[in-house]
């Protein structure tokens, strides 16, 4: 057991420092965003998800060296995870909208929106896996869940090619 523990504590270094070098591979990307074009949204949510697989693959690997047997624990997993599905409907309603506005970008970090669906105008703060923070002009922050956006139209006037303002004087 003393080799299987020190082998244990091998594994779990070896993931440590590499989750610590995902952190700083995302740190130095956001540091170079001016310079090039990378999207902070983006870098943010690979860095989340290269993380995430890095601990649950380490968790599936060091059950293995403890001696657990993995067939039952992914096929009880794959059963835990309809039930947690069914459960967690609007927690995963949430992260898909999330993962869309990655994928589509129909707004970014900086971006004003609005919507004429619902009462949401302002300026895009932050965009998580669960929900989106919009500063409003009255200065006050908006948290909209990101399932929102999957079911209303969001206009993002940021990205206007031209504006038309149209002016009427009055002459005597």
């Amino acid at each position: 057991k003393l080799l299987c523990f020190r082998d244990l504590l091998v594994f779990i270094l070896f993931c440590w420092v590499f989750i610590s070098f995902i952190k700083a591979l995302e740190h130095r990307y956001l540091q170079v965003e001016h310079k090039k074009k990378l999207d902070q949204t983006s870098v943010v949510a690979l860095g989340r998800l290269m993380r995430v697989a890095v601990i649950i693959t380490g968790v599936l690997v060091a059950m293995q060296a403890l001696g657990y047997s993995l067939s039952g624990i992914l096929a009880f997993g794959g059963v835990g995870g309809l039930a947690v599905g069914f459960a967690a409907k609007d927690m995963l309603a949430n992260f898909f909208g999330g993962w869309m506005i990655y994928v589509d970008k129909p707004f970014r970090v900086g971006d004003w929106i609005s919507s004429p669906d619902k009462n949401i105008e302002g300026t895009v703060e932050y965009i998580g896996w669960r929900q989106t923070r919009i500063l409003t002009f009255s200065r006050r922050p908006l948290y909209v869940p990101n399932a929102t956006f999957m079911n209303i139209s969001v206009e993002n006037p940021s990205r206007m090619q031209n504006r038309r303002i149209k002016q009427v004087f009055g002459l005597r």
